[in-house]
């Protein structure tokens, strides 16, 4: 037996194996070694990769311990040592190539991002920093400005396609990247900033080292990203990504029309089998029916959404002015997979306090945008005080914080 265990590596499978040795260059980067013996490390003992390893590779590393934050941290290493090694997955149908199909306009939007990026911040950014007395400001803000609008771009991959690749239990890979995504849009806000100060010298590092994670990201969606859904997403789930993806909007380029495969509708018919035979549902007082239960909701001046007893989206309004972007894709998914990572430790901290009966609403209140965004979640119980979850309400309370006097009659 103890000859078995010692070798263990013989029963290995190739996939384990490589699987093995991609842990350890990771694990090398994570104790300081230098990147260049690293990549020449695995120029020796790999022709290829394909974007499903490193997913696992990232999932197992958590899976042992390591913080998410850590494997971000050397994100961008990695991502360099396995650049041009990644091994492309060809569909037979390429479907993905359609005009409006989710993969396309990511592509299409990464390609105007770069164009952005090289041929018009890059030069501006050479006059700003190396030619003082030139005009370029002011042009250069604007191009900074059509360039935080990768805020869609990311929020599109965060709240619509990181659903999908959770449910196929992949969590690693959307949590490392989801925090990357946030530090750059911090990063690119700084800049502005800075350039906004005229302040060239803090912005000239700040403002390259940006533009290069930005190109990083690039690299990770089109080279690991999306293979890794090529693989796994079927055209039921395209097709509901796509539908999602209008209400968050785009990069600087939309799509030029609307991606309709041939083929047999995937929507489903509403059930109906729960509706009572007169079409109300009873409550406690009153009723209402179906359709109208749901326009009261989607009529009240607030964002509300419902999580049940085990952390999963359940339900969300359709208020006329949202201020935090909801798809369906989130329905089903757990909470704390809805926050960047950065946020999880507070959301399970108000959670574990509304279990365990410690507190029954807790309140938050952000500046954000020109609103004064209100926030109160409620912990949501029974007859018997036994916890069935947990109530989100979002309001931006602006309008009714500059209130002052009275109004008694109607408007005209």
């Amino acid at each position: 037996m103890s000859d078995l265990i010692n070798n263990r590596e013989t029963f290995m499978t190739n996939d384990e194996k490589r699987q093995q040795m991609l842990r350890s260059m990771i694990l090398k980067l994570h104790d300081g070694v230098d990147p260049a013996e690293v990549k020449k490390e695995f120029k020796e003992k790999f022709s290829g990769v394909s974007s499903y390893e490193i997913s696992q590779m990232e999932q197992n590393l958590i899976g042992e311990g390591m913080a998410v934050e850590e494997i971000q941290r050397l994100c961008e290493v990695h991502a360099d040592i396995f650049k041009g090694s990644v091994e492309e997955v060809h569909t037979k149908s390429k479907e993905e190539e359609s005009i409006g199909h989710p993969v396309r306009v990511l592509r299409e939007e990464n390609f105007a991002i770069e164009r952005l990026i090289d041929d018009e911040i890059m030069p501006k950014l050479d006059a700003y920093f190396n030619h003082p007395e030139a005009p370029i400001k002011h042009l250069l803000l604007a191009d900074l400005n059509l360039l935080l609008d990768i805020d869609k771009h990311y929020s599109r991959k965060e709240n619509v396609i990181f659903p999908f690749m959770e449910r196929y239990g992949i969590t690693a890979p959307p949590k490392v990247m989801w925090g990357v995504d946030d530090e750059i849009r911090a990063d690119l806000k700084e800049v502005k900033a800075l350039i906004t100060a005229d302040d060239r010298e803090k912005a000239r590092d700040k403002t390259y080292a940006a533009l290069d994670r930005v190109k990083e990201m690039i690299f990770k969606e089109e080279q690991i990203l999306i293979p890794m859904l090529l693989e796994k997403f079927t055209e039921d789930e395209w097709l509901e990504i796509a539908s999602d993806s209008d209400e968050i909007g785009y990069c600087i380029v939309e799509p030029k029309g609307k991606w309709v495969p041939d083929r047999v509708s995937f929507l489903m018919k509403p059930e109906t089998k729960n509706i009572p035979v007169d079409g109300n549902i009873r409550f406690g007082i009153g009723f209402l029916s179906l359709k109208e239960l749901e326009t009261v909701l989607n009529t009240l001046p607030v964002d509300i959404t419902f999580i049940d007893e085990k952390d999963t989206v359940k339900y969300f309004n359709l208020a006329k002015e949202r201020i935090f972007p909801r798809t369906k894709s989130v329905i089903g998914r757990t909470v704390q997979n809805c926050h960047p990572p950065q946020s999880v430790a507070t959301v399970e901290k108000l959670l574990a306090d509304f279990k365990a009966g410690r507190k029954d609403q807790e309140s938050f209140w952000i500046d954000m945008k020109g609103m004064f965004v209100f926030i109160t979640y409620y912990a949501i119980r029974d007859e018997a005080g036994k916890y069935m979850g947990t109530l989100e309400v979002t309001q931006n309370v602006k309008s009714i914080r500059d209130l002052t006097g009275e109004k008694r009659l109607l408007s005209e």
